[in-house]
């Protein structure tokens, strides 16, 4: 359409410049000078023919001259003149018109072209968004064979670990006797290591604070019956034999006496009485698991207070020694 409109405008300066042709020689004869042969014309001495038009009105107040200039060496007269003037502005109101018609076009095309522009610019911006779009559809190409890669990834892994996690239920339910029999173990060891060790402190705090025994290096009756009384029983925990009571003193007379007793005798003594109780039943694989808790027994024992109490078993303090062994026990199982 632009293109169009241009091949108007130039037609149209063609057709101005043929009239302009046209008329050329002719208004040059115009503009050649006003006749000097007026003088024929006019009365003699006046250079220029005066028309007079006096326009009288009842006042006779104006008077108004028109001047009309004779074009040498053309036949002319006031028709001629007339039909003359109305031809060239005839012509001029064309050439207004060309003019018009020319400025139009131009203010159009001018339009054209920076709308053409403007669609030009949203061209190369779609085309711009459209390569931007193409890019991040690769990128999502590439996430989504990234994805794909890890899903199969995915699948590998699972399977490897479902094939371990069968092998090791397996494996489970082949162990599963051993474990539960080594809990029983563990079980049937915590309960009676601390029933030994509970009783292990408060036989021996009564026969060095109740009894002669340690001054005559001679365990009788009456001290043994003595230690039985003021040994209660505390729940799960029977008082000591008299066989328990009489071992124990002997233990303590071989390692230093009773002013080296401590919670690590205790615990040496829990251990060995243990030990042989499990060797005489046959009790072997109990052994390795006896090893290891009285180990596990003692080092959490050394975090609690049980010195403060060793010193001072009160029947009331030997609950509260109970509970702590207990504790005890929970931790190391």
């Amino acid at each position: 359409m632009y293109s169009k409109n241009r091949n108007l405008a130039y037609i149209i300066i063609i057709v101005a410049l043929i009239i302009v042709l046209v008329f050329y020689p002719f208004m040059t004869k115009i503009n050649s000078v006003v006749s000097t042969n007026e003088s024929s014309m006019l009365p003699k001495n006046v250079e220029s023919i005066e028309v007079m038009n006096i326009v009288q009105n009842e006042s006779n107040a104006s008077k108004q001259s028109n001047i009309i200039y004779l074009i040498s060496g053309i036949p002319i007269n006031l028709s001629s003149f007339y039909r003359l003037n109305g031809s060239i502005k005839y012509g001029n109101s064309w050439i207004s018109i060309l003019n018009s018609t020319y400025l139009y076009i131009q203010n159009t095309s001018n339009f054209l072209l920076n709308s053409s522009l403007s669609i030009s610019n949203s061209i190369k911006d779609i085309w711009i968004s459209t390569i931007n779009l193409t890019d991040k559809l690769n990128d999502l190409k590439n996430n989504i064979i990234l994805l794909s890669s890890l899903i199969r990834n995915s699948d590998y892994i699972y399977s490897t670990y479902y094939n371990l996690g069968n092998n090791l239920s397996k494996t489970y339910s082949m162990i599963k006797p051993e474990m539960i029999l080594y809990g029983n173990i563990t079980k049937s060891i915590s309960l009676s290591y601390g029933t030994i060790y509970l009783n292990t402190l408060r036989v021996e705090y009564i026969l060095y604070n109740q009894t002669n025994a340690y001054q005559t290096m001679n365990l009788t009756q009456n001290d043994i019956l003595k230690v039985i009384e003021n040994s209660p029983q505390i729940n799960d925990v029977p008082p000591p034999s008299p066989i328990f009571i009489e071992t124990l003193f002997n233990y303590v007379l071989s390692n230093g006496g009773p002013k080296n007793f401590n919670n690590e005798v205790a615990n040496n003594f829990t251990y060995k009485i243990l030990y042989q109780e499990m060797n005489q039943s046959n009790y072997i694989q109990a052994l390795p698991i006896l090893n290891l808790y009285s180990k596990y027994f003692y080092n959490t024992s050394l975090e609690f207070n049980i010195n403060s109490l060793m010193n001072n078993l009160t029947i009331e303090n030997q609950y509260k020694l109970y509970y702590i062994i207990n504790e005890i026990s929970n931790y190391s199982s």
